[in-house]
């Protein structure tokens, strides 16, 4: 069956959302953080949850599971975080 979706960018992005939230909930068992801090990250789980049920769900309605974990993928390159910018160091910078 000729699939409509590009299931392998699609396999690719629920490997990536996986993988960050992994992270995120690792974040939240810092006892370093306060209460402020842990439940804007588990707002973010939260969100990033839905984004990979929805990708998902997208996916159930064209394939067999089976058929989307078989899928073969060509993962991008992460590019290093950035250590600066022309104005600065990148941390030093609020985010709006």
């Amino acid at each position: 069956m000729e699939s409509k979706l590009p299931l392998g960018i699609m396999k690719q992005a629920t490997m990536k959302l996986d993988s960050f939230i992994t992270d995120i909930n690792e974040m939240k068992e810092d006892s370093s953080l306060d209460k402020e801090d842990v439940e804007a990250l588990g707002s973010i789980s939260e969100v990033a949850s839905a984004m990979e049920a929805t990708l998902l769900n997208m996916v159930n309605k064209e394939c067999d599971v089976d058929e989307f974990i078989s899928e073969s993928v060509q993962m991008d390159v992460i590019d290093e975080f950035p250590e600066s910018t022309e104005e600065g160091d990148i941390l030093d910078e609020e985010v709006e």
